[in-house]
């Protein structure tokens, strides 16, 4: 599904130019779940937000479902994220003036999906999130945690076939986070591919790959 050739991306800072993804070769195949660990400053986010479409400053070749990222026009991109990419943000990224139901439902009014559709599909979120009680509140009401539950439950609800995740877990406390992962395995398990930006040494071993990347590289594999 995803095939990376010799990506690099360099950024101008007033100290000098600095490379935040080097040589990058990989491949995920379409039904992988694969976790990238590292330390801060690695390059992950700068990674998966390639993976998304959501930067297209970069040298080197991004194959996503037999396309040619470089070769699309703006509104192609735009196209083929909307279509196919779910993406779980590390801040929530949530409306402040939507409530929860309509944070979900946002991303499923942009793919045309029907009314009647898109209140099934949100409450079937929200009732496996536990969040059907709050689903009028708005995210200034929420916790960290169950502002980044939303985040998950807005991402997974078009049913993307590709979903990226940066610290998924990262707000949530240890049942929360159990339930995400949860979540993310009967996901995988349906046929979603899903790669994840973690610090959490057992979630990421919840994948069947592990990546390992340091100073803009992948330096290691795991399983």
């Amino acid at each position: 599904m995803i095939t990376l050739t010799n990506i690099n991306k360099t950024l101008r800072t007033p100290a000098g130019p600095w490379s935040v993804l080097r040589d990058i070769e990989l491949q995920i195949a379409e039904g992988e779940f694969v976790s990238i660990m590292g330390p801060s400053g690695a390059g992950k986010t700068s990674l998966l937000s390639l993976l998304g479409l959501l930067d297209s400053e970069f040298e080197g070749d991004y194959v996503l479902a037999g396309k040619s990222v470089r070769s699309l026009r703006d509104a192609e991109r735009k196209q083929l994220a909307a279509s196919a990419i779910g993406f779980v943000f590390q801040h929530y990224h949530l409306i402040d003036d939507l409530s929860v139901a309509e944070n979900i439902e946002l991303p499923l009014d942009y793919r045309g999906v029907p009314k009647a559709e898109r209140r099934a599909r949100v409450n079937e979120v929200l009732s496996e999130f536990e969040l059907a009680e709050k689903s009028r509140w708005y995210p200034r009401m929420l916790s960290g945690g169950q502002q980044q539950l939303v985040a998950v439950a807005r991402a997974i609800a078009p049913r993307p076939k590709l979903l990226l995740a940066d610290e998924p877990t990262g707000a949530l406390h240890s049942s929360q986070g159990e339930m995400i992962m949860q979540v993310l395995q009967r996901l995988n398990q349906a046929g979603t591919t899903i790669v994840q930006v973690t610090h959490h040494p057992d979630y990421a071993q919840r994948a069947g790959r592990v990546l390992q990347m340091r100073d803009g590289r992948l330096v290691a594999a795991g399983r």
